[in-house]
């Protein structure tokens, strides 16, 4: 016991000069990882807030296309239908 406490007073000056620059440290690394973890969070709320956009200007370009009797992206087009496509005459109108 009296070997451990003399060993405690022997370390407690070079706790004493680590301790406030582990604490800088700890509150550095704390921060970068907080606003990191906060920057993250806004880029996933504007690509979600993007990506609705986009699906609202595709449902809204679908909607024309269907007035105008054009394909939508919804009518995706087969191996098949692209081949025959491909070999067949365009139409006169």
């Amino acid at each position: 016991m009296a070997g451990e406490e003399l060993l405690l007073d022997a370390l407690q000056p070079i706790v004493d000069l680590v301790q406030p620059a582990l604490l800088k440290l700890s509150v550095l690394v704390g921060g970068i990882f907080g606003l990191y973890l906060l920057l993250l969070f806004f880029r996933v709320h504007y690509e979600r807030k993007k990506v609705r956009i986009l699906q609202d200007i595709r449902y809204d370009l679908d909607k024309l296309n269907i007035h105008f009797d054009i394909s939508t992206s919804k009518q995706r087009k087969t191996r098949f239908k692209r081949i025959v496509d491909f070999f067949r005459f365009p139409s006169r109108k």
